[in-house]
């Protein structure tokens, strides 16, 4: 009795090349990461978050295409990123930033500068404006800058034509905190205080707080308003020492992806 013929062997299957990402530079100073890959029809996708890397100052992260970069949103150009808090000298609490979606495809790639001490003139006031937004935390509410908030003025400041004072009026929430921030600048307690209150009496700076989760009512500080001595008690000396510090202030990563 015949055997049937030996069935030949199936061709060997040849799998998928899955793109690899890499990302390397000052991650001391803050990180870059790919998350939540999903397939998108033939395409695989992830979204870019920046986190920073245990550090009490905020950046502003400049976003260059550097190779045959592709997106499925608009890319910004310079996002805001959190300065990270801390209750023990050992747990850090730092927020993720999304940027944004990217394809996962071979020669996407980005480089990310971020500047935590304002190199030029328009991170430096766009830094200030950060932390007047925390001189008005820690002196009026008892807390540092929320992060939350710290992005509502980041997209504020990062939208800003022109730094000339005379023109800043015209927005007045920036004109507000950008006059606290030439005081912190100047380590001038009493100016802090006087710029600070200005601020908080205001009906349109009073609308921007409540439109970012401050109850106005309930904050007794909007009405009696901040006293010079706990300005002076906030040591804004060496507050600005520490935001300005050219230690971990700066920081690049290149993040390219390849077959």
């Amino acid at each position: 009795m015949d055997q049937p013929p030996t069935p030949a062997p199936a061709p060997p299957t040849t799998q998928p090349k899955v793109p690899q990402v890499s990302v390397d530079g000052d991650t001391n100073v803050f990180l870059a990461d790919l998350r939540d890959y999903q397939n998108m029809g033939n395409q695989l996708r992830a979204t870019l978050v920046l986190t920073n890397n245990q550090h009490l100052i905020w950046y502003i992260v400049t976003v260059t295409p550097t190779g045959r970069t592709y997106t499925t949103e608009p890319l910004p150009t310079t996002i805001v990123l959190p300065a990270c808090s801390t209750a023990e000298v050992i747990r850090f609490t730092c927020t993720d930033v999304s940027v944004a979606t990217l394809p996962v495809v071979p020669n996407n790639a980005l480089t990310l500068f971020a500047d935590g001490v304002g190199q030029t003139d328009q991170t430096q006031n766009e830094l200030l404006l950060l932390y007047a937004g925390e001189v008005v935390w820690r002196a009026a509410f008892g807390a540092p800058l929320r992060p939350d908030v710290g992005q509502g003025l980041g997209d504020l400041a990062l939208n800003v034509a022109s730094w000339e004072e005379s023109k800043l009026g015209s927005t007045p929430v920036v004109g507000a905190f950008w006059k606290i921030g030439k005081a912190v600048q100047n380590k001038d307690p009493v100016g802090i205080a006087g710029a600070v209150n200005q601020a908080l009496t205001d009906p349109v700076v009073q609308q921007w707080l409540a439109e970012h989760g401050v109850d106005i009512e309930a904050q007794p500080v909007i009405k009696v308003g901040v006293r010079v001595e706990q300005v002076v008690a906030l040591d804004i000396g060496l507050l600005v020492d520490k935001w300005f510090n050219p230690d971990n202030a700066t920081g690049m990563l290149n993040i390219r992806i390849t077959e």
